[in-house]
């Protein structure tokens, strides 16, 4: 028993080069996806001339938003609402110069403007911090 062992451990270095060279590489020639194609691509490439139906099964795929691209929309409203707040205090700074309302009026218009602007910036802080 330990003659035949010691032959096939002293032979096994040899032998085993030549039979990986041997063997052919291992090439599939019929190629099958894992996933079958898409309802979308099957239909995108289909004839819709003879099938008034499959016009109506293409549907346009829209990717959801990710957390991420939720925080920017929020960061994003949020610079909005400063910018937009700073564009109407300006118009109302330049109609008190201009002597088109009363100082009582301006002071009201940029009160409720300031109001109207924080509780909109607090709503969209309240959901971005949520989210975060």
């Amino acid at each position: 028993m330990k003659a035949r062992s010691g032959f096939v451990v002293a032979f096994l270095p040899f032998v085993l080069p030549l039979v990986a060279v041997a063997q052919s590489p291992r090439t599939s020639q019929t190629s099958v996806d894992p996933e079958p194609p898409s309802l979308q691509r099957v239909l995108a490439k289909a004839d819709h001339t003879d099938n008034p139906l499959a016009s109506i099964l293409v549907v346009n795929q829209e990717l959801p938003l990710g957390p991420l691209d939720v925080l920017h929309g929020y960061q994003n409203e949020m610079t909005l609402i400063a910018q937009t707040m700073s564009t109407e205090l300006a118009g109302i700074s330049q109609a008190l110069r201009g002597n088109r309302m009363t100082r009582e009026q301006a002071e009201y218009l940029i009160q409720e403007r300031y109001q109207i602007a924080m509780m909109q910036y607090q709503a969209l802080s309240a959901m971005h911090d949520g989210l975060e």
